[in-house]
C-alpha cells in the first residue's frame, strides 16, 4: 500500500491514447492480487501490457536496465527517503516521474529530468504526466535522458562522490 501500485493500475486500466507496457520489478503482500489485477486489465485493454518479474537483487536490476530499454520509471509512493531505485534509474538516462514526498526532489528536478507529483495525487495525475512525457519531441526525451545521467554523476555517483570526499579530506 505505502507503494500505492494501484494508482498505476488505475491509470492504465482506462488507458486509450498509445500503446504502453509496464514492466513492474518488485515483490510484496499484494504481488499476486496486482498479478491477477494486471491479467484482467491486459484481457480487457488492448493498449495496455503488463510485466510483473518479481524481486530482483541489484545486480539484476542493473542487468535489467542494461538489456531493456526504459522510457520512463514510475515512483508514486506516500512516503520516501532517497529511494536508491530512482539513483538506480537515472543513472541508465531513465527519466522519472515521481511523487514529491521524502527526499525525492533532490534526485527529480522538475522539467530537467522528470515530473513531480504532489502527494496527494489520483491516478489521473498519473495519466497526464505519462501523456506529457510521450507527447515531447525525440530531442525533448533525449535531452531529458542526458540530464538524468549528468544529474546521476554529479550528485550519486560513488566513484565520483568518493574522490570529491577525498580531495576535500587532503585539503585540510
Amino acid at each position: 500500500p505505502l507503494k500505492r501500485v494501484d494508482l498505476i493500475m488505475d491509470a492504465l486500466e482506462s488507458w486509450e491514447d498509445y500503446p504502453v507496457e509496464w514492466t513492474h520489478i518488485g515483490s510484496g503482500d499484494l504481488y499476486e492480487h496486482l498479478k491477477e489485477r494486471a491479467q484482467t486489465i491486459c484481457t480487457h485493454n488492448s493498449n495496455v501490457k503488463i510485466r510483473f518479474l518479481g524481486k530482483f537483487d541489484n545486480k539484476q536490476v542493473h542487468t535489467f536496465y542494461k538489456e531493456n530499454p526504459v522510457d520512463v520509471f514510475i515512483n508514486v509512493s506516500t512516503s520516501e527517503g532517497l529511494p536508491v531505485s530512482i539513483m538506480e534509474a537515472i543513472s541508465y538516462g531513465v527519466p522519472i516521474i515521481a511523487t514529491d514526498v521524502g527526499g525525492i526532489s533532490e534526485i527529480v528536478i522538475p522539467s530537467y529530468n522528470g515530473v513531480l507529483l504532489k502527494a496527494d495525487l489520483d491516478f489521473t495525475d498519473v495519466q497526464r504526466a505519462l501523456k506529457e512525457y510521450i507527447g515531447l519531441s525525440v530531442e525533448q526525451k533525449e535531452c531529458i535522458r542526458n540530464q538524468s545521467i549528468k544529474l546521476w554523476r554529479e550528485k550519486f555517483d560513488s566513484d565520483t562522490n568518493l574522490s570529491n570526499y577525498f580531495e576535500k579530506l587532503t585539503a585540510m
